[in-house]
């Protein structure tokens, strides 16, 4: 009710001066500066690592033709990242033009690539939601931000065809979910389910798990909240050896060819 009537505001005479006041806010400022000079560094660099990319590209390209077997898509370090790229292969090669990649595998790590630039743009945003919870320190929080982007695993992996970034802002996210949303079944549901797809692209992230199961407790000082995110940990825990039981049975599933 409450954003309903906020929304009603704006359409009242002079709501444009209002959005426009709202956009040249010092925190939005600071978030989409840093927003931007992530995306202009994106084009003047090149990152000087990109970890395996292409292997994930090229197994996904190998079980797709028939020369590999399907196993070779299940890694347990990176259980759903080489089947997710593989979801998105015929997508990814008919959108990317040859001007951009004249192959398939380089086609198919650019598309990989963009999907670990636009989860940079969400670790972005979500990390100064984050800062801003915890402090009003424009200058402070400026330059936390720079240190991120400039940070040269965040900028490398960011802009390369692997897992890392994307498994970032899912930690990102369950680190920020319950400092917006009200406690509830599905907060924490969405916070587990984010848990555990973190660890499922890279699975050393699971001991980060601790850390973000009390932060309700670090960061609001909220008894209640540290009390649920117990029942938050007890599901992750419970969804984990799910995963962990997923890992030894796909191994051996087959993979439903693409067209």
């Amino acid at each position: 009710m409450r954003k309903i009537i906020k929304l009603s505001r704006l359409c009242q005479p002079g709501w444009k001066l209002r959005i426009s006041a709202l956009c040249c806010t010092p925190r939005s400022l600071i978030t989409l500066a840093s927003v931007f000079a992530y995306l202009a560094l994106g084009f003047v660099i090149t990152p000087p690592f990109a970890g395996d990319s292409a292997f994930y590209t090229m197994d996904v390209l190998h079980v797709r033709s028939g020369t590999a077997p399907p196993e070779q898509l299940w890694e347990f370090g990176h259980l759903v990242w080489r089947p997710f790229v593989y979801s998105l292969t015929t997508f990814v090669l008919s959108v990317v033009p040859d001007s951009i990649a004249s192959t398939a595998a380089m086609k198919l790590y650019v598309g990989a690539e963009a999907v670990s630039a636009l989860c940079g743009i969400g670790c972005i945003l979500l990390m100064a939601s984050l800062l801003y919870e915890v402090s009003r320190k424009h200058t402070g929080i400026a330059f936390t931000l720079t240190f991120l982007i400039l940070g040269d695993a965040f900028l490398s992996y960011s802009y390369s065809a692997t897992p890392y970034i994307p498994a970032l802002l899912l930690m990102s996210f369950a680190l920020w979910l319950p400092l917006h949303i009200e406690n509830s079944a599905a907060r924490i549901a969405a916070a587990t389910f984010s848990l555990v797809l973190m660890v499922a692209l890279w699975f050393p992230f699971v001991l980060a798990a601790p850390a973000i199961a009390i932060s309700p407790l670090a960061l609001r000082c909220d008894y209640k909240s540290w009390r649920e995110s117990l029942w938050c940990w007890s599901y992750w825990a419970l969804l984990l050896s799910f995963h962990l039981v997923w890992a030894l049975v796909s191994a051996d599933a087959p993979i439903p060819p693409i067209p």
